[in-house]
């Protein structure tokens, strides 16, 4: 297989045509305000190093960064780090490792909301996942990984979870 291209740059906008509560604000009647979802990302990926031997092995690299308003939805930033390393081990090319950070940070408004509500949040989620991609032979692929999550939901009162999972892939 061929090297993947060198890299990519992309930016992007979106936005719902219907809109949704605020999170806080409400009108002279006490109903919520109303407003746009928007938002954007920037996400890069590139090569990052070669593996010696059959093309296609290598150390690839990924960002995600995202944001919204955070007038109407909890999430405010968002960030992705990754890598991964096609063809770790030599006799095993097609096989991938992985590994990603991701944190998102929710609104102060969110957090507000929450807090006149009763409920504690933290200020973020974050999670660190590994896997590894085993191409058991052309039709069959299996993916173990496993992924520790610091705040999830944001709820103080919730451990730091670590979730065990896996994916099969079978091409019939």
């Amino acid at each position: 297989s061929a090297d993947p291209a060198p890299g990519k740059l992309a930016v992007g906008l979106w936005g719902y045509t219907a809109r949704a509560d605020d999170l806080l604000d409400v009108d002279g009647g006490g109903a919520p305000v109303q407003r746009r979802r928007l938002g954007g990302y920037l996400l890069g990926e590139t090569r990052l190093g070669h593996l010696g031997g059959e093309a296609g092995r290598g150390i690839d690299g990924f960002f995600r960064l995202g944001a919204t308003d955070g007038q109407s939805s909890p999430l405010k930033r968002s960030l992705n780090l990754g890598i991964r390393i096609q063809g770790l081990l030599a006799a095993r090319p097609q096989d991938a490792f992985g590994m990603a950070y991701t944190r998102g940070n929710v609104s102060s408004k969110y957090r507000q909301a929450q807090a006149a509500a009763g409920a504690a949040t933290t200020a973020y989620e974050a999670a660190l996942e590994i896997d590894y991609r085993i191409a058991v032979n052309d039709w069959l692929v299996i993916q173990p990984q496993i992924q520790r999550i610091r705040h999830p939901a944001v709820d103080p009162t919730i451990r730091d979870s670590t979730l065990y999972g896996m994916r099969v892939e079978m091409a019939l």
